[in-house]
């Protein structure tokens, strides 16, 4: 007697094997040198399959309709350089019964940092879950508003043509040129703006640089309308009763020479005007402008 399985065993096609796809890190990796599944920023990769004879196969891994045509004899592609996490997927095509059948083998390799040349936000938000808030280790830039709602530590460089809002904010070097706000800590290394404005103070350990404009001697009368904050030092000497004079709007400063020596400090707004002279002839005059800024 002859049993019978309930249920025939399939007649139709079967799959072709695996390929064991599988990546290494170069383009020549060593016999011995053990499969990754993350490489460094721009490193490039060698990726690695069983050969199968009388198989069709292409390796998908760009932004391709076709992919990569693989010859039959061949085992291995290297690509790259990869500078995001990418996918490789093996298309392998063979015949059985006279059909055509195909297996899909996928592998991803991560990359450490990767780089993407576009970020678009839901709704125009990115939302950190980390207790300390946002952390950028290298450079960073916003072409337009960037808003953080608790910490932003940006451990380089960063700079934004738009506002640049947060409460606390740590940098090492500070460009912008747009509007910048911080309610609460700002500390940094270097800070470079079109306008600095302090609600509640400004405190620096390190060095100050303000008047990098140098000084601008004004002669000894005439006019002087401020482009930036500044102040003006009038000095008088080797003749007495010389008296130097600065009016600004309702502001009037008066100094005559005692002893041959007389002096004046004039701060100025940007945007005011001063009228100065000295009364009297003779002696040596100077008034000079000192810009707070370049």
């Amino acid at each position: 007697m002859v049993r019978l399985p309930k249920f025939p065993a399939a007649t139709g096609p079967s799959l072709p094997v695996g390929a064991n796809l599988r990546a290494y890190p170069g383009e020549n990796p060593s016999a011995s040198q053990a499969p990754v599944a993350q490489v460094p920023h721009g490193s490039k990769v060698t990726v690695k399959w069983n050969r199968t004879a009388g198989v069709v196969r292409h390796l998908h891994y760009r932004d391709q309709d076709q992919g990569t045509p693989i010859d039959v004899d061949k085992d291995h592609l290297v690509c790259g350089p990869l500078y995001q996490d990418t996918t490789f997927t093996l298309q392998t095509v063979s015949q059985a019964g006279g059909q055509p059948i195909t297996r899909y083998d996928s592998l991803t390799v991560t990359v450490d940092t990767p780089a993407h040349p576009k970020l678009t936000l839901p709704n125009g938000r990115l939302d950190s879950s980390a207790a300390d808030g946002l952390h950028i280790a290298t450079a960073a830039k916003a072409n337009q508003t960037l808003t953080v709602q608790e910490t932003a530590d940006f451990h380089a460089a960063a700079s934004a043509e738009g506002a640049l809002t947060a409460p606390t904010i740590q940098v090492g070097d500070l460009q912008f040129t747009g509007t910048f706000t911080a309610t609460g800590t700002f500390t940094t290394n270097n800070l470079t703006a079109p306008t600095i404005e302090s609600t509640n103070g400004l405190s620096v350990t390190g060095k100050v640089q303000i008047l990098k404009a140098g000084r601008t001697d004004l002669g000894r009368s005439g006019t002087h309308t401020a482009a930036t904050d500044g102040f003006v030092v009038a000095r008088a000497s080797d003749q007495s009763g010389l008296t130097l004079k600065a009016d600004i709007e309702n502001l009037q400063y008066r100094a005559t020479t005692y002893n041959n020596t007389g002096t004046i400090v004039v701060p100025m707004k940007a945007g005011q005007t001063m009228a100065y002279g000295v009364d009297g002839s003779g002696g040596t005059v100077e008034f000079r402008w000192f810009a707070l800024g370049r």
